[in-house]
C-alpha cells in the first residue's frame, strides 16, 4: 500500500509517517520500481502502535523504548501506567483551573493578581478611579508580586490602611493627578521632590515593609527590571519615583542609600 493508504488506516497523516521515518521509529519499507514506498502489514502494525502511544501522551523517546523492547518485558504496561499518571495530573490541573476560572467569573476579580490584591484592586475600581490611575496601580501591583511574591502581604496591608481612611478615594485621585502633572515638569523642579517626599512619607506611615523581600532584606533598588518600569515614564516622573523608592528604603531604617537618578548630571538623588 502507498503512504496515504497506510496513514489513513492507522488514523494519522503521511506527514507524521515521514516524521516517524526520520526519527527512526518506523523502518523504511521497500521501494517500488517507480521509487514510491510500498508498505505492508508489518509497517501498519508498527505505525498503529506508535499512534496509540503518541495518543497516550508519550514522547518520541518513550515510544522508541516501548516498540524496541523485547516481547514480554512489560514495557507497554509500564508506558500506560506513566501515561495514566500524567492524565491524572492533568485532570487535577484542569480542575484547579476550572475552580479558579469559576471564582474569577463569580467575583469579577483581576485574574492577574493574587486574591488579596485582586480584592483591593476591585475596591479601587468600584471607587470610580480614572482608567489611567487603575492601569498604573494594576501594573505596579503586578510587577511587585511578580518579582517579589512576598510583597503581597505588605502591599495588601498598605492599601487596606489607605482605603480605610476617610476620603481616601479623593486623596488617591489627587495623587494620580499630581503624578500625571509631573510629566510636564523638568526633573529639577521643586515640585518633583515635594511629590516624592509626600509619597514616601505616606508609604512609610502605612507600610514600612513595602520594600522588603522574602528574606526580610530590602529589595535591590538597582534591579534592571525596576529601572525598566521607571523608564516608561517622563523624566520628572521617573525622578519622583526613584526618589520616593529610595527614601522609603532609607527612612525605614534598613540602611539602604538613595539610588542615583540615571541621566542627571552632577547630582544624585542621595545628595538631596
Amino acid at each position: 500500500m502507498k503512504i496515504g493508504e497506510l496513514a489513513e488506516l492507522a488514523g494519522t497523516t503521511p506527514r507524521a509517517v515521514r516524521h516517524y521515518h526520520a526519527e527512526g521509529l518506523l523502518p523504511e519499507p521497500r521501494r517500488q520500481p517507480n521509487g514510491y514506498r510500498s508498505y505492508g502489514v508489518r509497517e501498519l502494525i508498527t505505525l498503529v502502535k506508535i499512534k496509540k502511544l503518541r495518543d497516550a501522551g508519550l514522547s518520541l523517546a518513550e515510544v522508541r523504548d516501548v516498540i524496541t523492547a523485547p516481547p514480554g518485558s512489560g514495557a507497554w504496561r509500564s508506558a500506560m501506567i506513566i501515561a495514566e499518571r500524567r492524565v491524572a495530573d492533568e485532570e487535577r490541573r484542569l480542575r484547579r483551573l476550572r475552580r479558579e476560572l469559576r471564582r474569577q467569573l463569580e467575583t469579577e476579580l483581576d485574574p492577574t493578581l493574587p486574591a488579596p490584591l485582586a480584592k483591593i484592586f476591585q475596591e479601587l475600581r468600584d471607587a470610580g478611579l480614572s482608567p489611567a490611575a487603575l492601569a498604573f496601580e494594576q501594573e505596579l501591583l503586578l510587577l511587585s508580586v511578580t518579582y517579589e511574591p512576598a510583597a503581597t502581604e505588605p502591599l495588601t496591608a498598605y492599601y487596606r490602611s489607605m482605603i480605610d481612611r476617610p476620603g481616601w478615594a479623593d486623596e488617591f485621585a489627587r495623587l494620580h493627578a499630581d503624578f500625571l502633572a509631573l510629566a510636564e515638569l523638568e526633573p529639577d523642579d521643586p515640585r518633583v521632590d515635594e511629590f516624592a517626599r509626600r509619597t514616601a512619607e505616606d508609604a512609610l506611615n502605612h507600610g514600612s515593609d513595602l520594600l522588603l523581600g522574602s528574606d526580610g532584606e530590602p529589595v535591590d533598588l538597582d534591579d534592571p527590571q525596576l529601572a525598566d518600569f521607571f523608564d516608561q515614564f517622563a523624566p520628572a516622573q521617573r525622578r519622583a519615583l526613584t526618589l520616593a523608592v529610595g527614601w522609603i528604603a532609607e527612612q525605614a531604617g534598613r540602611g539602604v542609600s538613595v539610588p542615583p537618578v540615571s541621566g542627571e548630571a552632577g547630582e544624585t538623588s542621595g545628595d538631596r
